[in-house]
This record gives structure tokens, C-alpha cells and sequence, in this order.
């Protein structure tokens, strides 16, 4: 699902406002189809618009500035050991035999 920044809200009004004078001009000329399509546009962006009201008031989470780097550490322990073919990474587990 796209989400939308919420500083793009004014952005949304300005299309909203294109799209409905786009619909008068196809109502003039009598353009069924123009007019479903427009109709379902403003549909799904009025319904955006309010997906991301509710978001804001909600509180979005705010996004890490940067997402860690993965770590090339083996972080399986001293029971696995891994090894590097071809480009994938495979890892083999060494089970110690119990008693």
C-alpha cells in the first residue's frame, strides 16, 4: 500500500481542484466516460487524503534516519560455520553429539 507524506496534503487539494474542473468541462461536452473515470479518480484520491488524516492524527511512527547495515558478523555461535559459493551464503550447523 502507498502511503503518502503528510506535507503532500496540499498537493492533494490542488489535484482534487483540477480534477473537478476537468469533470465540469466533460460534463459540458457530455463525455460519459471522461466523467467515470474522473468520478473514480477523485474517489481514490478523497479516499487517500483521509487515509493519511487518520495516519497523522494517529501519530505515525517516525522512520530511523538511516537503516542499519546488516552485519557480516557470524551471529550464529561457534556451532555453525559458513561458507560462500557462487555469490550465496550458506550456512551449515554443526550439532555437538550428546550422550
Amino acid at each position: 500500500m502507498l502511503t503518502l507524506n503528510p506535507k503532500m496534503l496540499p498537493r492533494l487539494d490542488e489535484l482534487e481542484a483540477d480534477l473537478v474542473q476537468r469533470r465540469d468541462h466533460a460534463t459540458t461536452n457530455g463525455w460519459k466516460g471522461e466523467i467515470e473515470g474522473i468520478d473514480l479518480t477523485l474517489t481514490f484520491l478523497r479516499g487517500k487524503r483521509s487515509q493519511t488524516h487518520r495516519a497523522v492524527s494517529l501519530g505515525m511512527p517516525a522512520l530511523p534516519p538511516e537503516r542499519a547495515k546488516p552485519s557480516t558478523k557470524n551471529t550464529r555461535g561457534p556451532e555453525s560455520k559458513t561458507a560462500q559459493v557462487q555469490g550465496k551464503v550458506w550456512v551449515r550447523t554443526m550439532v555437538a553429539s550428546g550422550t
